[in-house]
C-alpha cells in the first residue's frame, strides 16, 4: 500500500475528496463538492440544497481541537464580528478524518500588492476588538516561547524534520528563539498582553463585504501574545516596498481600539522573526505536500539569511 507521503498530489487530493463524500454523505446527502485549499488539511467549498458551506477535513486525533474551535466560534458570532458559524463536527465509522462545516461568508480577498491602507486599519480593529473577547475554551495550544518552540510545542521539529536543516541553520533559529523568550519574559503573561489569537491572520484568511472584515480559518487559535498576532500578515507584507505605510496602518488600526506604548512597537520586529522561524519549522513539518517538493532547501536557505541580517541588525527584511 502507497504511503501518503509518497503519493503524487493528485493522489493525495483524490483521498481527501473522498474523505469529504462521506463525511457529508450522512448529513448532505448529493452535495457538490469542490476544492478550495489543500496544505495540512483540506478545505472544500460545498453547495446544496439547504445553503453554502464549507467543509474543512482533518485527521482523526485532531478531534478535541476541532470541537474546541467550534466553541470559539460560536462564542466570536455572538461578539458581533463576523467569522464563519459552526454547523456540525462529523465524523465516520468509515473514515480515519474529522470534518467541520462551516457557513460560507461572501466577501473578497486582497493580496500583498492590492491591499489598501483604510483595509489595513480595518484589520487592526477587527484584531483588537477579537483581543478584547473573553473566550473560554478547552484543548487549544499555547503559543508562549514553549508552545512555539519548545519540545511539546506546535512547532518542534521531530528528528525527521530536523533533518532539513543544516547545523548552522538550527543554530541561527534557536538565537532568534532565545530573543523571542526575551521579549515574552519582558510582556509578562497577564491579560493586557496575552489571550487568545487567531495564530494565522494571513490575507487568504481575510475577506471584505460591504465595509466588514471578515475573519476565516480559526484552526491554529490558541492561547498566545497578542502582539504576535499582529506578525503573521506583516511578515505576508515585509517584502512590499510600501511596507511601512502597510505597518504604520495595521498599527493605527489597532492601537486605536487597544493602545500599545512605544515599547510594543520596539518588541515588534522580534515577534515577526519569531513568525519567521515558525514558518520555517512548519514548512519542515510538512515537506511532503507536494506544493513544496524541490522548494524546501531553497526556503530554508533565503529564510535563514534573513534570520542572520535580523540578528545583525534587528530588522528582519524579507525578499
Amino acid at each position: 500500500m502507497t504511503q501518503f507521503e509518497d503519493m503524487t498530489e493528485e493522489e493525495q487530493k483524490a483521498w481527501w475528496m473522498q474523505q469529504a463524500k462521506i463525511l457529508l454523505k450522512g448529513y448532505l446527502p448529493d452535495a457538490q463538492i469542490a476544492w478550495l485549499a489543500y496544505t495540512h488539511n483540506a478545505v472544500f467549498d460545498v453547495v446544496h440544497k439547504r445553503g453554502h458551506f464549507v467543509l474543512r477535513v482533518h485527521d482523526k486525533n485532531d478531534m478535541r481541537q476541532v470541537t474546541s474551535e467550534e466553541t470559539i466560534l460560536m462564542q466570536l458570532n455572538t461578539s458581533q464580528l463576523s467569522a464563519p458559524k459552526p454547523i456540525q463536527v462529523m465524523s465516520d465509522e468509515n473514515t480515519t478524518t474529522v470534518g467541520l462545516l462551516l457557513t460560507h461568508l461572501d466577501g473578497m480577498s486582497q493580496t500583498a500588492k492590492t491591499v489598501s491602507l483604510p483595509e489595513m486599519q480595518a484589520i487592526g480593529n477587527y484584531l483588537a476588538k477579537m483581543h478584547k473577547v473573553s473566550f473560554q475554551a478547552e484543548n487549544r495550544p499555547t503559543l508562549d516561547y514553549r508552545g512555539l518552540f519548545g519540545k511539546n510545542g506546535v512547532y518542534h521539529l521531530s528528528d525527521e524534520s530536523r533533518k532539513v536543516f543544516t547545523d548552522e541553520q538550527i543554530i541561527v533559529m534557536d538565537t532568534v528563539a532565545e530573543k523571542v523568550k526575551l521579549a515574552m519574559d519582558e510582556l509578562g503573561a497577564s491579560d493586557s498582553e496575552f489571550g487568545l489569537i487567531h495564530g494565522d491572520f494571513l490575507l487568504k484568511n481575510i475577506l471584505f463585504h460591504e465595509g466588514d472584515v471578515r475573519a476565516l480559518d480559526f484552526e491554529y487559535c490558541g492561547w498566545g501574545y497578542y502582539l504576535y498576532d499582529l506578525t503573521p500578515l506583516l511578515w505576508q507584507l515585509k517584502p512590499q516596498d510600501r511596507y511601512p505605510e502597510l505597518e504604520q496602518a495595521l498599527w493605527d488600526g489597532y492601537s486605536s481600539i487597544r493602545p500599545l506604548n512605544t515599547r510594543h512597537r520596539e518588541l515588534l520586529e522580534t515577534f515577526i522573526a519569531a513568525r519567521q522561524v515558525a514558518s520555517m519549522r512548519w514548512v519542515a513539518a510538512n515537506r511532503h505536500n507536494p506544493a513544496y517538493q524541490g522548494k524546501v532547501e531553497g526556503i530554508m536557505g533565503q529564510r535563514t539569511a534573513e534570520l542572520r541580517g535580523f540578528l545583525e541588525t534587528g530588522v528582519l527584511k524579507r525578499k
